[in-house]
């Protein structure tokens, strides 16, 4: 109470305020900043998760198409030949399954 029943000195108001704008100006430009830097974070993972994801597709489908020719043109004698194919599909899988317990488990 001892500020608000005092007089104040005149040029105390005006430096205040000069002081506390400064400090509003800084705590938004940092609130901005880290604001920014989590977006660009986010779209990074994104674009890093979306590419994984296309090459393990294609990769998934260049065995099945190499696996299809192959039966089209013999009969399975080895079926070791397949493996790779199930190994790409066990992977997109399980990989499928991890993401969306990260996705569970972050969202908690």
């Amino acid at each position: 109470m001892g500020w608000i029943g005092r007089a104040w000195n005149p040029a105390t108001v005006p430096a205040l305020a000069g002081l506390f704008g400064s400090l509003v100006g800084a705590c938004a430009s940092t609130a901005s900043a880290w604001i920014a830097q989590r977006y660009h974070e986010r779209k990074d993972l994104l674009a890093r998760t979306i590419s994984y994801r296309e090459q393990l597709y294609s990769d998934f489908i260049r065995e099945s198409a190499r696996a299809m020719v192959d039966a089209m043109q013999h009969t399975l004698e080895d079926p070791s030949r397949l493996t790779p194919v199930l190994r790409a599909h066990q992977s997109h899988a399980f990989e499928l399954a991890n993401e969306r317990g990260r996705e569970c488990r972050t969202r908690r």
